[in-house]
């Protein structure tokens, strides 16, 4: 096989300088279900330099799931690596009151944030649910980026819900995490049909 520039550097370095990395799908904190080697916000950094990785954009396992803490380790997280993290704003629709809070204050983290994340099948609410509403409407107002995670065959966020949102926000910029994992081609369609629509990889590995 012919060798580009960039694998060069790559097999050279072990990352290629003029190819940086935007990792946008990141998990920061300990979590039971997945085993984490690198899980603090120190570890991370390091890792993402020695990887090449220009800018890690993640989101706390406390905001996903603890929301007496929520988003507040994701916000001391970035402002202690200002240069090499940026986070989610993490919505739990189980908690309106919280999310009506950390949408009506989202300008105070305006260096902290890139957008919102779901995690609709963990929380148990269809992305289209009107619990999500406000989240999505400043997302569409300001053109945000919003990860949420899209299984295939999922009611939650499988791609009809995906349709849904994208022709109700259109100036939402909609990263499909996971890509509809095993209902490939609904999302390859999704990505075509919206602009606003893009593919997340980082499960793709799994098929042979």
């Amino acid at each position: 096989m012919s060798r580009s520039a960039l694998q060069d550097q790559f097999y050279e370095l072990g990352c290629a300088p003029d190819c940086p990395v935007y990792d946008m799908h990141a998990h920061m904190g300990p979590y039971n279900g997945i085993y984490l080697s690198r899980n603090d916000a120190e570890s991370m950094v390091r890792a993402a330099d020695h990887a090449g990785v220009k800018l890690v954009v993640f989101s706390h396992h406390a905001a996903l799931f603890c929301p007496e803490i929520g988003n507040a380790p994701s916000i001391e997280a970035v402002r202690r690596f200002p240069d090499k993290l940026r986070a989610y704003c993490l919505i739990n629709p189980n908690y309106p009151d919280i999310v009506r809070r950390d949408v009506e204050t989202y300008d105070q983290y305006a260096d902290v944030y890139v957008g919102f994340k779901y995690l609709a099948d963990y929380h148990g609410y269809p992305i289209s649910d009107e619990r999500y509403q406000s989240a999505w409407e400043l997302a569409n107002d300001r053109g945000l980026l919003v990860l949420m995670h899209t299984w295939g065959g999922s009611g939650y966020d499988g791609p009809g819900e995906v349709r849904k949102v994208a022709e109700r926000y259109p100036n939402a910029k909609i990263l499909m995490g996971h890509s509809c994992h095993g209902e490939w081609d609904k999302a390859i369609g999704l990505a075509n049909d919206f602009p606003n629509v893009y593919l997340e990889l980082c499960a793709v590995p799994d098929e042979r």
